[in-house]
C-alpha cells in the first residue's frame, strides 16, 4: 500500500508542474498561434499559468498587423456564455458591492436565524456529531457567535484582494446554509427577503463595455462557437465586419462561486458537552459578463477562410489556391450542432453525478421523438426539453404544415392552404401531430408577410429573377428548394462572398449582408440572398409557447456554452420526480419567416420559418455545476444496494486522508484512478 501512495504523491506533483490551460486560454492560444502561422502577428508565446488569459488590464489578448504594419488589439470570448470580468472594468464594483453585502450578513443575528429555522426542520445539515444533535438556545447563540467569526477572516481577504483588483481570489469557508441560501429556502422554508444574495445578474450597457476596450485601444473582438469577428465603437481597419454594439446581448453576473467538497470550519462544544463539526463550502467570487446568442460575422478567426478574408481585407497578397480552399471550407462545413452537444454535455454530467453517489439515477439522449432528453430517479421518469440559451428556437413552425404554400407571381402574395389538427407535420425528432397552436402561428406567419410592402416588393424581386429560369411561371412553390434562381441553376451554386459596402441594389432586411454587386447580378447571380420578416412582430403568444412545452415535463436552458453544465431548469408540464422545481414563465415568441441562401447546401435557395423568444424565459431554478443539477432533479434518488459498494465506516484512516488529498480541484483527475488501485490492494 505504501508503493500506491508513494505513486499517487509522485503523480500528484507532476501534475502541478504541467500545465493544463482554462478553456479560455486554451481558446486565446489557438486564435494567436492561427494568426501567427497566418503572418498577420509575430512569434507568438503563452502564459505559462493555467489561467494566464484572465484579467488582462488592457483586454489585448491578441493582436493582427496589416501589411503596411499597422497592429490592431483583439479581444477574445470563447463563445457565448460566460466569461470571467477584468479588474477596474464595469462589473468588477458590482462585485465589489456584492461581497460587501454578504460581509455585512456575516453576523449572530443573521446567522442564528439559520440555526433557529434548522432547529425547527430538523434538519442539520452543516453541523456533524456522533448523537443526535440537540441545541439550547444559549448554544445556538453562542454556535451563530462561532460562525460569524470563523467566516470573518476569509471574507475580508476577499473584500482586500478585490480593492486591489487582484485577478488571484482566494477562498472564503462559509457554514453550508450561510452560502447556499437556495438550499436554506428549499430545504428550511427561509423566506428568501431573510437571507442575503449570494449572486447578482442584470441587464449590462454593450456601450459601458465597449468604452472599456477603446480606453486601451482595442477596437476588435473575436467571438467563438459560432460568433466571428466584429468591430468595438469604431473599425479603423475598415475590415467591414459587423457592429459589436448592435449584435451582442450582455449580461453581468456576479456569483459566490463554491467548491465540490465539504471544508470543516471548526468545532463547537454545547453545555451538554455534546462536540459537534461545523461544516460547509469553500466559496470565491466570480464576477462575470455573460455574452448571449450573436449574429454570425462574415470573418471567423476560427476558420481558415476568415484567416483568409481577414489578410486579403489587411492588404495581403492571396493566393489562388488560398481562394479555392477557402471556398471548400464553407461548402464542406459540417458537423453536430452545438444545441446537441450541451445535451450530451448534460448527459454525461448526470450520470457521472449519480455514479458517484452511488445511486440508481439515469439520463439518456432521445432521438425517436420531439423531446431531448430521458431522465430517470430509478423509481419515476421525466422527459426534458433542452435550449443552449434564451435565443435558442422554442415553438416550431414546420414547414410541412401546408397542404401547399406558393408565392403567387401576378397576385403579389403568400398563399397558404395548412393542414388539419392531427395531420402529422416534421421529420425524426421534430415529429408531431399539428394542434391548433402550430396551425395558428403558420397563419400569422403568413398574413405578416402579406401586409408588409417591404417584404412584398423583395419577394416580387425575386419572383422576377425565377422567371428567368420559367418565363411561364404563375406562382413559386415555396415549400421545396427553388430548382433556379435568375437564369442559373441553384443546384450546386457557388455563392460568392456578399459586398457589405454596395449599394446598387437592394439589400436584406435580416441580419446578414445579403446584397449582390451589379457585376454579380449582371453574371446572373440573385440581387437578394435572404429576405426576413425579423424587423416585424409576429408573435407567438407566450400561452402557445407554454402550451407546447406542456408535451414535456422540463426544461433546460444553459448559458450559450455546450461543454459548461450551467444554466437553468423549470417545470413546464407534470411534475413527474416530485422535485418541485419551479414552474417556467414563457414570453412571447418572435417568428421570423425567411427566403435564404446556404452555402453548405445542395440545394441553397429556400424559404425557412423559425421562433425565437422575445423577453426569455424566466422562473425555475438556476445550477452552475453538474452536482446543482442533480441536487435539482434528484433531491432523493435512491441510492445503490449497500452490497455493491463499501460503506464509508470502513475506509481506514489512511484511505480517508488519500481521498482527501486526491479531490483536490486540481487534482482529481490524476487521483480516481489511482485511488480506485488503492481500494483494491486493501
Amino acid at each position: 500500500m505504501s508503493n500506491i501512495l508513494d505513486k499517487l504523491i509522485k503523480r500528484l506533483d507532476e501534475q502541478a508542474e504541467d500545465v493544463e490551460y482554462d478553456p479560455s486560454c486554451a481558446y486565446e492560444m489557438q486564435v494567436n498561434q492561427a494568426l501567427s502561422q497566418a503572418g498577420l502577428r509575430g512569434a507568438y508565446s503563452p502564459g505559462s499559468a493555467s489561467n494566464f488569459c484572465f484579467g488582462t488590464d488592457a483586454g489585448a489578448d491578441g493582436e493582427f498587423t496589416s501589411e503596411s504594419g499597422t497592429v490592431y488589439n483583439l479581444e477574445m470570448k470563447n463563445g457565448p456564455g460566460q466569461s470571467r470580468a477584468e479588474p477596474k472594468g464595469p462589473v468588477w464594483k458590482e462585485a465589489q458591492d456584492l461581497v460587501d453585502t454578504v460581509i455585512e450578513s456575516n453576523t449572530a443575528g443573521k446567522i442564528k436565524d439559520i440555526l433557529l429555522a434548522q432547529n425547527a426542520s430538523g434538519k442539520w445539515k452543516g453541523l456533524k456529531s456522533k448523537q443526535p444533535i440537540v441545541l439550547s438556545n444559549n448554544d445556538i447563540n453562542l454556535l451563530a457567535a462561532k460562525i460569524a467569526e470563523l467566516q470573518a477572516p476569509g471574507l475580508a481577504a476577499i473584500a482586500s484582494e478585490m480593492a486591489s483588483n487582484s485577478t488571484d481570489i482566494s477562498y472564503a469557508p462559509l457554514y453550508y446554509y450561510f452560502g447556499r441560501t437556495g438550499n436554506a429556502i428549499k430545504d428550511l422554508a427561509m423566506p428568501p427577503e431573510a437571507l442575503h444574495p449570494m449572486s447578482v445578474t442584470s441587464a449590462m450597457d454593450v456601450g459601458a463595455w465597449v468604452s472599456h476596450y477603446n480606453s486601451s485601444n482595442t477596437y476588435y473582438i473575436q467571438v467563438g462557437q459560432g460568433g466571428g469577428l466584429y468591430y468595438m465603437g469604431n473599425d479603423p481597419a475598415e475590415l467591414g465586419v459587423p457592429n459589436f454594439l448592435s449584435s451582442a446581448k450582455l449580461t453581468s453576473r456576479i456569483r459566490f462561486q463554491a467548491s465540490s467538497g465539504n471544508t470543516t470550519l471548526g468545532t463547537f462544544s454545547t453545555e451538554a458537552d455534546q462536540q459537534i463539526k461545523i461544516l460547509g463550502r469553500r466559496f470565491t467570487i466570480v464576477p462575470s459578463v455573460a455574452l448571449g446568442g450573436i449574429s454570425p460575422s462574415p470573418i471567423n478567426l476560427d476558420d481558415p477562410a476568415g484567416i483568409t478574408i481577414l489578410k486579403s481585407k489587411l492588404g495581403y497578397p492571396i493566393s489562388e489556391s488560398s481562394i479555392r480552399k477557402m471556398l471548400l471550407s464553407g461548402l464542406l462545413s459540417e458537423g453536430t450542432s452545438r444545441g446537441d452537444q450541451y445535451e450530451q454535455t448534460l448527459v454525461d454530467a448526470i450520470n457521472a453525478e449519480a455514479q458517484s453517489r452511488q445511486s440508481q439515477a439515469t439520463a439518456s439522449i432521445q432521438t425517436a421523438t420531439k423531446y431531448d432528453l430521458d431522465i430517470s430517479n430509478g423509481q419515476k421518469n421525466a422527459k426534458i426539453e433542452v435550449k443552449l440559451d434564451q435565443n435558442a428556437q422554442l415553438g416550431k413552425v414546420y414547414k410541412d404544415m401546408w397542404v401547399d404554400l406558393r408565392w403567387d407571381i401576378a397576385g403579389k402574395q403568400l398563399v397558404g392552404t395548412p393542414k388539419q389538427i392531427g395531420d402529422a407535420a416534421g421529420r425524426g425528432k421534430s415529429a408531431v401531430n399539428l394542434e391548433r397552436d402550430h396551425i395558428e402561428a403558420g397563419l400569422t406567419v403568413l398574413n405578416t408577410i402579406n401586409r408588409e410592402p417591404e417584404l412584398i416588393s423583395r419577394m416580387d424581386l425575386l419572383a422576377q429573377w425565377y422567371l428567368q429560369g420559367d418565363p411561364n411561371a404563375t406562382e413559386i412553390d415555396m415549400q421545396s428548394a427553388w430548382p433556379f434562381v435568375g437564369a442559373r441553376p441553384s443546384q450546386k451554386t457557388l455563392d460568392k462572398n456578399p459586398k457589405a459596402k454596395d449599394t446598387t441594389v437592394p439589400g436584406t432586411l435580416g441580419n446578414k449582408g445579403s446584397a449582390a454587386s451589379a457585376a454579380e447580378v449582371a453574371a446572373g447571380e440573385p440581387p437578394l440572398r435572404q429576405v426576413s420578416s425579423s424587423r416585424y412582430p409576429v408573435i407567438l403568444a407566450a400561452a402557445s409557447v407554454a402550451n407546447i412545452f406542456q408535451k414535456v415535463n422540463y426544461v433546460i436552458i444553459g448559458d450559450g456554452n455546450q461543454n459548461q453544465v450551467s444554466g437553468m431548469i423549470a417545470t413546464t408540464g407534470t411534475d413527474s420526480l416530485s422535485n418541485r422545481i419551479p414552474d417556467a414563465q414563457f414570453s412571447d415568441s418572435n417568428i421570423e419567416a425567411r427566403w435564404k441562401t446556404n452555402l453548405s447546401s445542395q440545394n441553397p435557395y429556400r424559404w425557412t420559418m423559425e421562433t425565437r423568444s422575445s423577453g426569455g424565459t424566466a422562473g425555475g431554478a438556476r445550477f452552475e455545476n453538474a452536482a446543482e443539477l442533480y441536487d435539482l432533479l434528484f433531491p432523493s434518488a435512491p441510492v445503490l444496494p449497500a452490497t455493491s459498494r463499501k460503506p464509508e465506516n470502513e475506509l481506514q484512516p489512511t484511505e480517508r486522508q488519500a481521498f482527501q488529498d486526491g479531490v483536490e480541484e486540481n487534482s482529481r483527475k490524476v487521483a480516481k484512478p489511482l485511488l480506485k488501485e488503492l481500494f483494491k490492494g486493501i
